[in-house]
């Protein structure tokens, strides 16, 4: 239940009215895991595949891999949420995002390198692109675009 509801026919919530529903809370804490699990995959790919197994050297496949992913996810569901926003909504393409993306951490317990490690890098990729991609389009969605800079601003705290 919203704590502070916006005014009667006003669908536009500000930084006050959003930070008092639980919306966003769960939308935080989401958002939290899934960019998170990434940005440490991100952070820490050139150790990973030295751990691995990987030569000095392989790590920059790997980065280059990853980037094209990334910018892959964000064009992929950025597309696909358009397209079959009649039967889903953009919620819905991010919980997939985000679900994928704990498949794909989940994957690199089992991974081995060089072989398994591709597979996995890119679903990464593609996934934290998606979590990026659908972010602002569910604050605007749920929150209004009216106040869309201040609540997309405080909702990238939950980074």
């Amino acid at each position: 239940k919203n704590i502070l509801p916006p005014p009667k026919g006003e669908e536009n919530y500000n930084a006050i009215q959003m930070v008092c529903t639980i919306d966003f809370w769960l939308y935080c804490s989401m958002f939290f895991a899934g960019i998170g699990s990434g940005v440490v995959v991100f952070n820490n790919l050139g150790s990973m595949v030295i751990s691995y197994g990987g030569h000095n050297g392989d790590q920059n496949k790997f980065v280059i891999i990853l980037s094209l992913a990334n910018c892959s996810g964000r064009i992929l569901f950025g597309f696909f949420s358009d397209r079959f926003a009649a039967y889903a909504t953009r919620v819905t393409f991010f919980n997939l995002a985000l679900f994928g993306m704990c498949l794909s951490q989940l994957y690199f317990v089992f991974a081995t390198y060089p072989l398994w490690f591709y597979p996995g890098i890119i679903f990464i990729g593609i996934f934290y692109g998606g979590l990026f991609c659908l972010g602002p389009s569910f604050l605007s969605e749920r929150f209004g675009s009216k106040y869309i800079a201040v609540n997309g601003t405080l909702a990238n705290l939950c980074k």
